[in-house]
């Protein structure tokens, strides 16, 4: 069964603050605004909170708010894991869900969604995809 994407984003850093750091990890948070394309599109702000282990790993925990080119607010929120694949750059997968007060978005509201992506840290870029986990 495929998975066709709800909807993509392409962000970028704007900033990174190092929270912490043990043996186990760097915990970090990164802010980022992104656009939105698909079943709806317009714009994002969130944080990801990531915790990059020594072996080349990840956690990631992620919260964002959104507007559409409507002007219809949405939130998702979601958490997964990482895996470096090349220095700099990290492949991720994880679950999502979404909610919105709009009736435009009502489908957004108690779904889940399975997402997977990319990110270049040196360009401070990231893409993903989100696809209905049905």
């Amino acid at each position: 069964m495929t998975h066709h994407a709800a909807w993509e984003q392409h962000s970028k850093t704007v900033s990174t603050t190092i929270r912490d750091i043990t043996p186990e990890g760097v915990k970090m948070e990164i802010n980022y605004q992104g656009k939105v394309s698909g079943k709806f599109a317009g714009m994002t702000t969130g944080t990801t909170t990531i915790v990059s282990k020594l072996d080349g790993s990840s956690t990631w925990e992620d919260k964002l708010i959104g507007m559409t080119e409507k002007g219809d607010m949405f939130v998702a929120w979601g958490k997964g894991t990482g895996k470096m694949t090349s220095p700099g750059m990290t492949s991720w997968e994880g679950e999502a869900q979404a909610m919105s007060q709009s009736p435009g978005l009502s489908w957004l509201n108690n779904a889940k969604f399975k997402s997977s992506g990319t990110a270049d840290l040196a360009k401070g870029e990231a893409h993903g995809e989100f696809a209905d986990a049905k």
